[in-house]
This record gives C-alpha cells, structure tokens and sequence, in this order.
C-alpha cells in the first residue's frame, strides 16, 4: 500500500495483531504511490499479480472496473459474503460512496478513508477588477474563493 502514516500503522500494528491473532504471516509492503499503481496495472494485465491483496485508494475504482478485475461488494455483501458481512452495516452511514461506485452502479470498495480536496485557481484572474465587476454584476456578490457549492458553480460558469 501507499506509504502513508495510516498504512504505517496498518503495517506496523494492525498486521502483526493479525499474525498474532490468526498464525497467518502478513508481509505488508509500503511503497510510493506510483509504484502501487504501477504495480496493480501490471499485475492486471498479466494476470499474474505479486501479492495476495491490495489497499488501493478508491480513485482507482475505474481502472479496476475496466480491467474487470474486481468485484462487486454490492452483490457479495447481499450473495455470496452475506454470512461474513454484518448485519448492522447500513451503507448509507459511509461518506464517499459515489467515489467507490463504478458506473455499473455497483460498489466496490467502502470508503474509508477521505481525501482533502483542493481547490485550485489563478489568483491572478480573480484579482482583475473587470472580471470582478461582470460577476458580480451578474450574480449579485464578490468573486471569491467560494463558500458553497452554489458559488463554485457561478465561478465554474
């Protein structure tokens, strides 16, 4: 998995109370975030993968979807992984599900863990006075960074 303090712990912690607990030995490998991609297209596309499992971020939902080489939590929480999913789960209680859903509609990875999203802009045309005259002539308030999602949408336009 990507070199990551949570996967660190993961590593260092979580795998050894694993062993501890069940006799199995996991060998968790912490490599940068290139290489995992790398890693998992190549192993996808020989068919012959290196490990065993993957931790990968939900953004790579897609590839994995196209490569048809994942499989769908939807339908084996409800079939074939009933027995082993838990009862209590109610998928709507996760953040970020549509970052985990292929287009199929099906899920394919919960959530657990969220991204900072960053907003990126060129300061220098939000600094120029007639650009900030038309918007807000337009939309009635200051260009700005925006508040809401409303906002980033007039910006967008």
């Amino acid at each position: 998995s990507e070199t990551l303090t949570t996967h660190e712990y993961e590593s260092k912690t979580l795998a050894k109370a694993f062993s501890e607990i069940t006799g199995i030995t996991v060998k968790h490998d912490l490599i940068q975030e290139g290489d995992v991609v790398e890693k998992l297209q190549t192993s996808m596309q020989s068919g012959k993968s290196i490990y065993d499992g993957w931790i990968s971020d939900s953004d790579l939902i897609g590839t994995h979807y196209r490569y048809g080489k994942i499989m769908s939590l939807t339908d084996y929480m409800a079939k074939a992984g009933k027995e082993w999913t838990n009862p209590g789960i109610d998928i709507k209680d996760f953040i970020g599900t549509s970052f985990t859903t292929a287009p199929d509609g099906q899920m394919y990875q919960l959530p657990d863990q969220q991204f900072a999203n960053l907003y990126w802009f060129r300061a220098d045309l939000f600094e120029r006075k007639d650009l900030k005259d038309k918007f807000k002539a337009k939309y009635g308030y200051e260009l700005g960074v925006p508040q809401n999602w409303s906002a980033y949408e007039d910006i967008a336009e």
